[in-house]
């Protein structure tokens, strides 16, 4: 940013300057000042010496390749083949450069001088083409205009005056060299006056001032009925008849809420702590009830009382806003709605305040007619019935292919132990002492008969015993109770009550395909009883451990020709029938591309050999802080930042389609305000109200920002803010906003601790990458003269070869290459490229492998885009059945809030300026914008074509802007208009003439000479 400015600052310091001042910089004043003395030798007589300008340096224009010797007259540029010398350079640039480091500092180096530098010489060779075009338009300067010229240099000044006797002297004096001067003071004269005489012509009228303010500050809105492609259906749509009966049989969804309006007066109370809070707030709740009385008697209430409004909410909301969660007020809410003549409420006592409330606007519960929720019974009832043909088309699918779900079912009587329901019982410890005695090896992994020793019981191997015990004990209850459930569910007739009296549970099973996951058995267990469960009828199986069970089951019956209910094979329809629609889907593309086979073309394809060289890790470089510290004060000027805030917004968004939603907005708005003013927690309000997206979660935080992010009228507002202040409401083409700055970053130059990372890793990426650039140079040098390219190509993983890939088309496992694309058609088949090109992280050396020739695509190959395609052709088909259906019912009288209705009604644009063009729902339509400032309030459009579909509008307002803007704006569109016009021309003269730059820092010849025939009028 800073270069731009700067560059703005150079390119216009000169042109704002006077007539005069060019004269003093380039004329006269610049040739006294390459001599020692501004006079020369005294006058005969003695008097005051007369001023003795050096000869220009600058030649005449008859021999302008001859300059003078010396270092002053070096050329740095031609016009024409009109010399521009150093002096000349050095005149401008000393002065300017001067003030410019005043500026800027030690950041006046780098692109901010280069840039400064072109500066000077752009100027140089503008004057160069005045010079050029006065003569050419044989425009003479008269002795007046030349005498006017000298008449601002200081030498012919008297205190601060201008002297004509000096001038005179002057012009008489036999050592003047005035008649030397003449030509040269005659040509700047003539090039000052077309310079006024342009700047007049191209000075703009008010009338086209009054056009381009417009055309930058106008505004119109307009609300609007778009249709668009991309949102047409593919699926059934429901009729108006369904419409209705979708209304009809679910009103709760379309039922709005009580709403109240509450105006509630608001006495403040000192902060918790203070001294007199007690005394306070018991004066507050008595002046509260005189409030309460007063206002349901009608009469006068307390005027010192400040008075806010909530705005409309839902009465049974938990939150009131302005004044967040009040218990006592949301149960006294509740009762006024269900008690139509309670009008006033309170005193209630807040954190900070009493309040009285009164009702001053209700809303009961009442479900809308059904055009005003047209479009949400539209859209609900298209999704139900969506979700109904989908549902019929599984059904379908699932009753055409019944035998493909046939299988095996098992009914299966399961009976399970919970093993941890054994009781173990306190073992005694001499009990524990003689299993000790007997089995106390196993402990140390050793059989019962090993005759190592045994070390004591202790404590410690005494518990260790114990639970060992306990265990075997535990283990041998199992086994034995299981052997015995096995008997059983093999003998007894009444299963249930024989588990029951054996500690187990009984089950009985059905196994089946689809069935839900069993509690106990994995799948693989259920698949196996299946799978066998012919073979193992009544035969009981088990015991097996499932975790923390035991169990033992039999299959009691098979049938081998179960079909499954839809429910319950519905897991298997939903991805086989997913797959018969994108069999569907497949086969209408290739219809589609078999009649439209000539639009789907293979291009050209390139097979090509490569050898990568990796670019080394960034934290793999070496740095020390003195290099960093060096990098920083090189790149100064990279590390300015322009002034950025820290903000958070609160918004309020006008509801479409209704009449009233701006002014309900602003006063919600306006009551949020003045609640944040009197102490509400912002962050909380935002959270609660505001209708951003993510504000819920959010807060309202948009982090920072600078100039140019935000739309302006935002921008204005939250950049004129202090840190922790809170705006007035603020209207944008969104809604209503309250803003509250966080924070400010004034501009100027980030410090080097805050930069030191960024820099480090900015510095080793560019080294390690300048070390992998100049490795595949010398790897390409090497490979270019060798006959056999493994042995250089093996330290990289040798040489690899790519799957054939388009130049437009990443190539193959290589990704994007930069520019290979570019060069592709043009590399030899075979040989190494004469460059490298950088690959991911990574550089390349290429060789092309082979070529293949374009040719006719085949379907696999553009299948995607086929299908799209031909999902598209149809998406196209149902808008052109809509847009007929909707201009028909135009011509026939229909209203366009009519036809909108089951599309959600007209969308509102909010204010929108031509600088601005992006519509709300659509996006940047700049031709619609256009059209709108065109249009008459209060007419329908015709069908407007737009990127993706078409809209029709109806303004609703214009806006020509604040004529106070105007007056205040119309000097800086003057100077900014007049000085584009001025660039225009001046560019234009710039093309039909030869300039050279013979500098190297300041350029390179960038203008070829005119064609013969071509002149510099006009």
């Amino acid at each position: 940013m800073r270069l731009m400015t700067l560059l703005s600052a150079c390119g216009h310091a000169f042109r704002r300057a006077s007539p005069c001042v060019l004269v003093s910089l380039f004329a006269f004043g610049s040739a006294l000042a390459q001599t020692s003395s501004p006079f020369g030798t005294s006058a005969p007589n003695g008097s005051q010496p007369a001023p003795q300008p050096a000869v220009p340096q600058r030649q005449a224009a008859s021999n302008p390749a001859a300059p003078a010797p010396g270092a002053d007259a070096q050329v740095i540029a031609r016009v024409e083949g009109r010399a521009i010398t150093q002096a000349q350079f050095d005149r401008i640039a000393g002065p300017y450069f001067v003030r410019m480091r005043a500026q800027l500092g030690d950041n006046f180096k780098g692109e901010i001088l280069k840039s400064a530098r072109q500066a000077v010489l752009d100027e140089l060779i503008r004057r160069e083409v005045l010079a050029l075009e006065a003569q050419r338009q044989k425009l003479a300067a008269t002795d007046d205009e030349v005498d006017a010229l000298l008449h601002q240099e200081p030498a012919f000044q008297t205190d601060g005056h201008f002297d004509p006797s000096k001038l005179a002297e002057f012009k008489l004096s036999p050592q003047s060299n005035y008649r030397l001067m003449l030509p040269q003071l005659r040509e700047f004269a003539a090039s000052m006056k077309l310079d006024q005489q342009l700047r007049e012509r191209f000075t703009p009228s008010r009338a086209e001032l009054r056009a381009e303010f417009e055309k930058r500050y106008a505004q119109v809105r307009f609300h609007f009925l778009a249709l668009q492609r991309r949102d047409m259906p593919l699926e059934p749509e429901s009729s108006e008849a369904e419409w209705q009966a979708y209304y009809d049989a679910h009103p709760a969804e379309f039922t709005k809420h009580a709403q109240l309006r509450l105006r509630y007066r608001r006495l403040a109370l000192p902060p918790a702590g203070d001294s007199t809070r007690v005394a306070a707030e018991s004066l507050a709740v008595a002046r509260g009830r005189q409030l309460a009385d007063s206002l349901r008697a009608g009469t006068l209430a307390d005027s010192s009382a400040e008075t806010l409004d909530t705005g409309l909410f839902d009465a049974s909301a938990p939150l009131v806003p302005g004044l967040g969660r009040v218990p006592e007020l949301s149960a006294a809410i509740a009762h006024a709605d269900s008690l139509p003549s309670l009008r006033v409420l309170g005193p209630f006592r807040l954190a900070d305040a009493v309040i009285v409330a009164s009702i001053a606007e209700r809303q009961p519960k009442q479900l809308p007619p059904l055009r005003a929720v047209l479009g949400d019974v539209k859209r609900r009832a298209d999704a139900e019935k969506r979700r109904l043909a989908a549902e019929a088309d599984r059904r379908a699918y699932y009753d055409a292919h019944r035998d493909h779900y046939r299988g095996t079912r098992a009914s299966v009587t399961r009976l399970t132990l919970k093993m941890a329901s054994y009781k173990a019982r306190a073992i005694p410890d001499a009990e524990v002492a003689r299993w000790y005695q007997t089995h106390g090896h196993t402990l140390y992994g050793l059989a019962d008969s090993s005759r190592a020793w045994l070390p004591p019981l202790t404590d410690s191997l005494r518990r260790v015993a114990d639970r060992r015990m306990a265990e075997d004990e535990r283990d041998r209850w199992i086994a034995s109770t299981m052997e015995k459930l096995a008997t059983g569910l093999g003998a007894t007739r009444d299963v249930a009550a024989f588990a029951r009296a054996n500690g187990a549970a009984a089950e009985t099973l059905s196994f089946a395909p689809g069935t839900p996951a069993d509690t106990l058995f994995p799948p693989a267990i259920i698949d196996a009883i299946r799978a066998n469960a012919v073979a193992q009828r009544g035969q009981v199986q088990g015991p097996s451990a499932f975790g923390a069970y035991s169990t033992v089951w039999r299959v009691d019956a098979v049938d081998t020709a179960y079909v499954p209910t839809f429910e319950l094979a519905r897991g298997r329809v939903e991805p086989e029938f997913a797959e018969q629609n994108r069999l569907k889907d497949e086969q209408e593309g290739h219809v589609w591309f078999d009649a439209h086979r000539t639009e789907y073309v293979k291009p050209v394809q390139y097979v090509v050999d490569y050898v990568l060289v990796p670019i080394p890790p960034a934290d793999s470089v070496r740095l020390s802080e003195a290099e960093l510290k060096a990098e920083y004060q090189r790149n100064l000027a990279r590390y300015h930042q322009e002034e950025q805030v820290h903000a958070r917004h609160l918004l309020i968004i006008p509801r479409a389609g209704d009449a009233g939603a701006e002014a309900k907005a602003k006063a919600r708005t306006d009551s949020l305000l003045a609640a944040i003013r009197h102490g509400a927690d912002f962050v909380e309000l935002a959270r609660r109200f505001s209708q951003e997206p993510n504000a819920a979660t959010s807060g309202g935080d948009l982090g920072w920002f600078g100039r140019g992010r935000m739309v302006p009228d935002f921008e204005r507002a939250a950049f004129a803010l202090k840190a922790g202040e809170v705006s007035p409401v603020v209207k944008t083409q969104f809604g209503y906003h309250i803003i509250r700055l966080e924070a400010r970053k004034a501009a100027g130059t980030r410090p080097f601790a805050e930069t030191r990372d960024e820099i480090r890793s900015a510095l080793a990426a560019a080294l390690a990458d300048t070390s992998a650039r100049r490795g595949a140079l010398a790897l390409r040098r090497g490979l270019a003269l060798a006959k056999d390219a493994k042995p250089l190509a093996a330290r990289y993983g040798g040489v690899q070869t790519t799957a054939p890939f388009a130049a437009s088309e990443p190539a193959g496992s290589l990704g994007i290459v930069a520019g290979l694309s570019d060069d592709l058609a043009k590399l030899a088949v075979g040989h190494w490229a004469a460059r490298t090109y950088r690959a991911g992280r990574g550089f390349v050396v290429v060789r092309p492998a082979r070529t293949l020739p374009q040719r006719p695509a085949e379907f696999d190959e553009v299948n995607a885009k086929a299908i799209e395609d031909a999902k598209d052709a149809k998406r196209s088909a149902v808008l052109e059945r809509k847009v007929t259906a909707i201009r028909t019912a135009l011509t026939a009288g229909a209203t366009l809030d009519s036809l909108a209705a089951p599309f959600g009604g007209t969308k509102d644009s909010g204010p929108l300026t031509p600088g601005y063009p992006f519509v709300p729902g659509l996006g940047p339509e700049p031709r619609l914008v256009q059209q709108a400032f065109a249009a008459k309030v209060g007419v329908l459009s015709d069908t407007l074509q737009l990127s993706q579909g078409v809209a029709w509008y109806r303004v609703d307002e214009h806006n020509s802007g604040d004529p106070k803007g105007f007056e205040a704006a119309q000097t800086q569109l003057t100077q900014e208009l007049m000085k584009k016009n001025y660039d225009q021309w001046l560019d234009k003269k710039k093309q039909s003439l030869r300039i050279d730059v013979l500098k190297s820092e300041l350029g390179v010849a960038r203008v070829a000479p005119p064609k013969p025939g071509v002149t510099a009028g006009g």
